[in-house]
């Protein structure tokens, strides 16, 4: 399952379409617009206007016209995430915001699915690959960044080519999941850019092009969360950048 059918999720839905996976859930609610085509290859300028769903969805079924696309053309929601998550083996986090990011972690540590999350800007990523009860998002980056603190990629723009690396690594992340060829590993996160990056109280700093570290701890649950849980009804997903909307 996917969410968001962007710059990340594009990337990841092709190399996984191509790698053979039998069903692909892809959610999103925008439409395709002229200045995504530089980092969205799912998309073409003829799907401009068109629901980010339905343009993915034709582009990966003529890439495989054997595999089954669920469109779920909608925001993730904190009422209906676990009921998605359900349905399928992996989750895979394109996601742009981090309201979404925290909740579509929590859906996945409550419902027990392995969680491969991405996130870029301008010239540099993250990958993260998380298993079920050994690490998180949320274990690793308890509280949100304040506020207008982190750029959106409207003011700060991102390199087209660094959403294609991350999105594919997704991809192979996850193929590698489902096909068990990475049995028993712990979890990783992996930093891409040519400086440094800051994780925790420590800082991991690279001569060459990417950091990682291994992540592999117990979670027992999200605060106030059990799992096994049917819903996220009072889960707190508020706006962070200001916008004072919601995601419940």
């Amino acid at each position: 399952w996917i969410v968001g059918r962007g710059r990340l999720g594009s990337a990841a839905a092709t190399y996984l379409a191509l790698g053979g996976v039998g069903a692909i859930g892809m959610v999103d609610a925008d439409t395709v617009e002229l200045s995504n085509l530089h980092r969205q290859i799912l998309h073409g300028e003829t799907g401009i206007g068109t629901p980010k769903t339905t343009s993915g969805a034709a582009r990966i079924r003529a890439l495989n016209p054997d595999i089954t696309v669920r469109e779920h053309e909608m925001y993730v929601t904190s009422g209906h995430a676990l009921d998605l998550f359900s349905e399928y083996d992996l989750i895979v986090n394109g996601s742009d915001n981090f309201p979404a990011r925290y909740l579509v972690n929590d859906a996945a540590v409550l419902s027990q699915k392995p969680l491969v999350d991405a996130a870029i800007l301008r010239f540099e990523g993250q990958l993260a690959v998380y298993r079920p009860g050994r690490g998180c998002y949320r274990c690793l980056f308890p509280t949100p960044p304040a506020p207008g603190s982190v750029p959106d990629c409207a003011e700060a723009g991102i390199l087209g080519a660094v959403a294609g690396v991350l999105g594919s690594m997704q991809a192979g992340g996850s193929l590698k999941l489902l096909l068990g060829l990475s049995a028993g590993q712990p979890g990783a996160l992996l930093f891409l850019g040519d400086g440094h990056a800051q994780q925790g109280d420590g800082e991991l700093t690279g001569q060459g092009l990417e950091t990682s570290l291994d992540v592999d701890f117990h979670v027992d649950v999200i605060p106030g969360k059990a799992l096994g849980q049917t819903r996220l009804e009072n889960a707190d997903y508020q706006m962070i950048m200001g916008t004072g909307a919601t995601l419940n």
